[in-house]
């Protein structure tokens, strides 16, 4: 096909698209006030600030995965070789990428892990202005609306996340913005624009951004299929429009694992990644509960609807109602919302009956902000009589997953570093017996201690640390660039001979609960045994929580 052909028809396929825009929408032109866009992104930036200062300042509380993101972007700007790829190669990047800007402000304070907070603090606000528009695209009254935005804030885990630092809020955020744009697809130019971009964005935030692909290729499949003439030709170019820069970001991401990892699927196959981390059920075996749902999927499917009951009953319930509304009422656009949203909870059903995802409660925290989705679907087609009713129902659904959350986020075989800050809530007198077992506890009570042994050690030669248990040191140290970490570019050829490369190796205790270690890895018995070419020099005994060593590297004797 010669090139005039193509763009006469390519200009065919896409005339269609501007003749199916209705100029006279209702929706469209609703109003939304962005003066309430603007309020309720400084309220909720207000609180969730409130809550920071808590967790990191009173509390001390926090998650070991937010830190290490931060770590990760620590790397690019303070370590033995800055650069972009120290950002790392298994976790999506954009979480540790948003911090960059913040952090010679926040490190010149002392206050380096407060980054990740701040990060999060922002998208959820957004995530709460984002959720706004669409109820306002969905039609809910204005008092209905205001009382599930604050619900939603409110909600422990989302609150909790908001604040926290970590990658939940960012992927939500660009979780929403997909729906807001395919729910004003195809009325305004900017809606493609925006679909396509977030979708990009959020996968490179997080993983789960692969099923709403597909979700999203299917919700325009299903919306278009022979709706109108010439339906495939704009089946096509919808297609287009919206998948090619997510397809272009998942394509890049895979080039740079390869060509600078020398895997394309580093990030799934190293020994950092999720598939080898030692609190899934497919490596901790019977103990871990999801065992069962490991190659089972009515169990793993069972998993998802108790866990996500657990974050919000409306989520199940008004998923249920949607789906029957949709087939009773043969709603396209309603059943592609619906698909987009349901692909995301599926893919983590799927990791569980995979027996790759660890049993915290965070990895369902969608389910609140998801369900206010799944009422807009109901709403569409609901008759007035009974709009007051249903109202009623999804609010007090709201508020009966409050205690709910509560307890799932207290339950040891549900909850993660969260358990403190629900104890805190429900039973003070827990929560102290709870640090024990608390990751974060340890690493930040750890980091100072044995990073100022490590700064000394440093003057002699540089310390050999793998960052995937040893971050917080790393950040807490006060020369970095004294340290080989595993982001570097030649960790594993120094790990692989440390003679005549470094001085040190700090060794963490093989036994630690939820770690990998390369160095352990490595050198099995290096932490209890020594070697006959590096000698204990320093124990840090009962000062730390978790027990560390560091060995002097020398000759072979």
């Amino acid at each position: 096909m010669n090139l005039p052909n193509w763009l006469d028809e390519s200009s065919s396929r896409f005339s269609h698209l501007k003749a199916s825009i209705p100029l006279n929408n209702p929706i469209v032109n609703h109003p939304l006030d962005r003066k309430e866009g603007r309020i309720i992104f400084i309220l909720s930036s207000i609180a969730n600030f409130s809550l920071v200062y808590l967790l990191n300042f009173v509390w001390h509380i926090g998650n070991s995965d937010a830190l290490s993101r931060t770590a990760n972007a620590f790397y690019v700007l303070y370590s033995r070789e800055p650069h972009l790829a120290a950002v790392g190669f298994v976790w999506p990047p954009l979480p540790s990428i948003l911090q960059l800007p913040l952090l010679p402000i926040t490190k010149a304070l002392g206050w380096v892990t407060l980054s990740g907070n701040i990060v999060s603090v922002l998208f959820g606000a957004g995530c709460l202005v984002m959720m706004n528009k669409l109820l306002v695209n969905l039609k809910f009254p204005a008092l209905v609306r205001w009382i599930l935005v604050g619900l939603l804030q409110f909600h422990p885990y989302t609150w909790y996340l908001f604040s926290a630092g970590m990658a939940e809020p960012i992927f939500l955020f660009f979780v929403l913005a997909t729906l807001s744009g395919m729910n004003d697809l195809p009325r305004t130019m900017r809606s493609w624009v925006v679909v396509g971009l977030s979708l990009c964005a959020a996968f490179y935030v997080r993983y789960e951004a692969l099923a709403m692909v597909v979700g999203v290729a299917l919700a325009v499949i299903v919306h278009l299929w022979k709706q109108s003439t010439g339906w495939k030709e704009k089946t096509e170019g919808w297609l287009i429009s919206i998948l090619l820069p997510a397809v272009y970001g998942i394509v890049m991401w895979v080039f740079f694992n390869w060509s600078l990892m020398g895997d394309p699927l580093y990030f799934l196959r190293s020994v950092f990644s999720l598939s080898n981390a030692p609190d899934i059920a497919k490596i901790a075996g019977l103990t871990h509960p999801y065992y069962l749902a490991w190659g089972n999927f009515v169990e793993a499917i069972k998993v998802g609807v108790v866990r996500s009951f657990q974050q919000c009953p409306a989520y199940p319930i008004m998923t249920a109602l949607a789906f029957i509304s949709i087939i009773w009422h043969r709603n396209r656009k309603g059943f592609g919302l619906f698909i987009v949203i349901v692909s995301i909870t599926s893919f983590t059903i799927l990791q569980v009956y995979m027996g790759s995802l660890a049993n915290w409660m965070r990895y369902w925290f969608y389910a609140a902000p998801f369900a206010l989705v799944m009422a807009g679907i109901i709403r569409e087609n609901l008759e007035h009589k009974w709009r007051l009713p249903f109202y009623l129902l999804l609010i007090t659904l709201f508020i009966a997953g409050t205690p709910l959350s509560l307890q799932a986020m207290r339950d040891p075989q549900a909850g993660g570093d969260e358990q403190r800050l629900s104890a805190l809530i429900l039973a003070p007198v827990e929560e102290s017996e709870l640090r024990e077992n608390d990751g974060y506890w340890a690493y930040t009570n750890d980091a100072p201690i044995i990073a100022e042994v490590v700064d000394r050690f440093s003057e002699d030669g540089m310390v050999l640390v793998d960052a995937s248990s040893g971050f917080s040191v790393i950040m807490a140290a006060e020369y970095p660039q004294r340290l080989v970490i595993s982001n570097d570019t030649d960790y594993f050829q120094i790990l692989a001979n440390p003679i005549a490369t470094v001085g040190y190796i700090l060794v963490l205790d093989p036994e630690t609960q939820g770690t990998v270690n390369t160095v352990n890895l490595t050198y099995p018995t290096l932490f209890e045994s020594g070697a006959s070419w590096a000698t204990l020099v320093w124990d840090s005994g009962e000062q730390t929580i978790n027990h560390w060593r560091i060995y002097e590297v020398h000759a072979i004797e």
